[in-house]
């Protein structure tokens, strides 16, 4: 028996450790860069949700945020973009410009979309205010030009885990009612 436990230990580090030395197709990933202000392209953002066809990549496109409801602009906290085709293992990269807006974390959020992400310390640069122009550095490996999308993250439950809560709730209420029934009365 400790003989097995020994070899599956050392399985299991065995696996580790040629998981984290393999790359998988020995390309390079595309990488998505959130910056300032750019100069190749540029492209007026007018709804949370809106797709830009013919995006030149390798260089810094801008957008500028103007988005309005009710006849005022709307501050962006979060900016999901979304390249079309896929899947790719992307890069995402929101940190090589300090006055970059959404200077918190930026990762993959799907297999083809980056979400970029303000900081927790609201610092002055962190929200894409109304009329703010930024930028994205699309990466050369999507090839001369990308489709993409840009929109705000919508945060909904997965459905095993709206299932989870309900089975707790229902679970809470039985218990309860199956407590009160074996309480005795006084």
């Amino acid at each position: 028996m400790r003989c097995l436990r020994y070899f599956l230990g050392f399985l299991a580090v065995g696996l580790f450790l040629s998981a984290s030395v393999v790359k998988a197709d020995g390309l390079v990933d595309p990488k998505i860069v959130l910056g300032g202000s750019g100069s190749c392209a540029s492209f007026d953002q007018t709804s949370e949700t809106q797709s830009f066809n013919h995006v030149p990549t390798d260089c810094m496109v801008d957008f500028t945020n103007d988005i309005t409801s009710d006849d005022q602009g709307i501050t962006l906290h979060q900016l999901v973009v979304t390249v079309a085709g896929g899947p790719f293992e992307l890069v995402c990269d929101g940190t090589t410009d300090p006055n970059s807006p959404l200077q918190g974390p930026a990762f993959q959020s799907s297999p083809n979309s980056c979400t970029f992400q303000e900081t927790e310390t609201f610092s002055e640069f962190d929200p894409i205010t109304p009329g703010l122009t930024y930028s994205l550095t699309l990466g050369p490996e999507f090839g001369q030009f990308v489709d993409l999308t840009l929109s705000q993250q919508v945060i909904t439950p997965e459905p095993a885990t709206l299932l989870l809560l309900g089975t707790g709730l229902m679970a809470f209420v039985g218990n309860k009612k199956r407590l009160k029934i074996a309480k005795p009365s006084l």
